[in-house]
């Protein structure tokens, strides 16, 4: 792995992680002031942004980093960011007087009660500020500037975090005008942000700089991947709503209470697929195939090592952990995070997958790929739901994503590390030995325990790789590690 590359993942990944840690201290700021209805209302809004997300930006983002990612003159990108924000304009104001003309039906279907359709204008505005934000960063990504990348994320946790303590737990609003506002504030900030940054222009033309594409290149490369995004978001939250409407709100908060704890495992490929996917364009730009080849296939390698003892760590000691992060209410079973978290894994090792096949032009085929998985999620929650509840909804994700991450691979004629992986199990099963030794025995229930089971399995599972041949953590923090 490269040394920009490292260098750019190891800030991104520092700002992403701190938005995570921000929004896990959300967690109990939030599953203490409100009520799980409320709590699932919240969780709610936020993945029914993220699954509107492609049909507002049309998957222009991805485009952007693609065409240019190789550099591009300054009045040309100032062009191309009115006209990308007069477009997502459009059609975020379309969706916005459809939702806002159904609100009662857009609340049954998003919320399972048309009487939450208070918070479907609250919705239209997160949606906004989100899209815009994505928008954004999309400029800034190809322009490989991840420090101010890395800044606008921590601002947004941080805003999110600090507004809801205020307006929460000191001044007292209710959860319906502390959300309003947090969202009209969100969205003013990042509008003054997008409007700066196309005033600013970037860097300097040069001679090297290269030429903008023209509309029909950027929408016959993005046309595929809004087909892709939006089955991605029905195998991703698929779950979310059968949940909704069969269990109710309130087992729907204790779901996604456990996810927020699982997003860490998310993180890994969140982080190198986002600093990934510039570096891969510009070495097939070049014509080196190879080169992209082996570097996606080391990411996987960093991935897998990073993702995977997490997710066994957290299935041990998920009874400890959870009610301190929430409150007594909140509380599931083993097996809801391990199988979210193999699932992640899943979804994290195609994700990866799937840039070198819209490298290839293979983007139809991924969206087969993304309809099988979603089809199999879909069924398998409603058929494992009714009988076996949250563990249904997590097992349905885990098995969806295991034949995703299968099928990416075949389609992108990829070789699995499999030496690398099988040490990394090792060293995952061994630590969540581990952790699961003490929460039987020891019983951490409380934060001294939960964090001595963390140091002492995180301890035993970094020895276990430095004491490989082929250690993973030499390999991405060592000098003169290449791909």
């Amino acid at each position: 792995m490269n040394a920009s590359l490292k260098s750019d993942t190891v800030l991104y990944g520092a700002a992403v992680m701190a938005e995570r840690v921000l929004g896990l201290l959300l967690l109990p700021l939030l599953t203490r002031e409100l009520t799980t209805a409320e709590y699932g209302v919240w969780a709610q809004t936020l993945v029914v942004s993220s699954v509107l997300m492609p049909l507002v930006l049309f998957c222009l983002p991805a485009a952007i980093v693609k065409f240019f990612a190789a550099g591009v003159a300054v009045d040309e990108r100032r062009q191309w960011m009115r006209r990308t924000l007069v477009l997502a304009g459009t059609l975020f104001g379309v969706l916005a007087v459809a939702g806002w003309s159904a609100r009662e039906s857009v609340a049954a279907a998003v919320y399972g009660d048309g009487a939450q359709a208070a918070f479907v204008p609250v919705l239209i505005v997160l949606l906004g500020a989100d899209a815009l934000l994505d928008l954004l960063i999309a400029y800034l990504r190809a322009a490989f500037r991840m420090r101010s990348i890395a800044l606008l994320m921590l601002a947004r946790g941080v805003l999110r975090f600090g507004f809801l303590l205020a307006a929460l737990s000191v001044l007292g609003l209710s959860f319906l005008p502390a959300f309003v506002a947090l969202a009209v504030l969100q969205l003013t900030i990042v509008l003054f942000a997008f409007l700066f940054e196309m005033r600013r222009g970037g860097r300097p033309t040069s001679q090297d700089a290269a030429a903008a594409p023209d509309w029909h290149t950027m929408l016959a490369f993005a046309a595929p991947l809004v087909l892709v995004s939006v089955l991605t978001s029905v195998n991703t939250f698929a779950d979310r709503f059968v949940l909704t409407h069969l269990l109710g709100l309130d087992r729907l908060a204790v779901y996604a209470a456990v996810s927020s704890l699982v997003s860490i495992a998310n993180v890994a490929y969140t982080v190198l697929g986002f600093t990934l996917f510039p570096v891969l364009s510009r070495l097939w730009a070049q014509g080196d195939s190879a080169g992209a080849i082996g570097l996606a296939r080391d990411t996987v390698r960093v991935f897998l090592f990073m993702a995977l003892p997490y997710a066994l760590w957290l299935a041990c000691v998920i009874d400890s952990l959870l009610p301190l992060m929430a409150t007594q209410a909140y509380r599931a079973s083993a097996e809801v995070p391990l199988l979210l978290g193999l699932g992640a894994i899943g979804y994290g090792l195609y994700q990866i997958m799937l840039y070198l096949l819209l490298l290839r032009g293979h983007g139809m085929r991924a969206a087969w790929l993304m309809l099988l998985a979603a089809l199999l999620n879909i069924g398998l929650n409603l058929l494992l739901v009714p009988r076996f509840g949250l563990s249904g909804a997590a097992g349905a994700a885990a098995l969806s994503n295991g034949a995703l991450a299968v099928g990416a691979y075949v389609a992108a004629r990829a070789q699995f590390p499999w030496d690398s992986a099988m040490r990394t199990a090792i060293g995952s099963g061994l630590a969540a030995a581990v952790a699961l030794a003490m929460s039987r025995w020891v019983a951490p229930a409380s934060w001294a325990g939960v964090g001595l089971s963390l140091l002492l399995a995180g301890a035993l599972y970094l020895a276990v790789d430095l004491a490989a041949g082929r250690s993973v953590l030499r390999a991405f923090i060592g000098p003169k590690a290449t791909s």
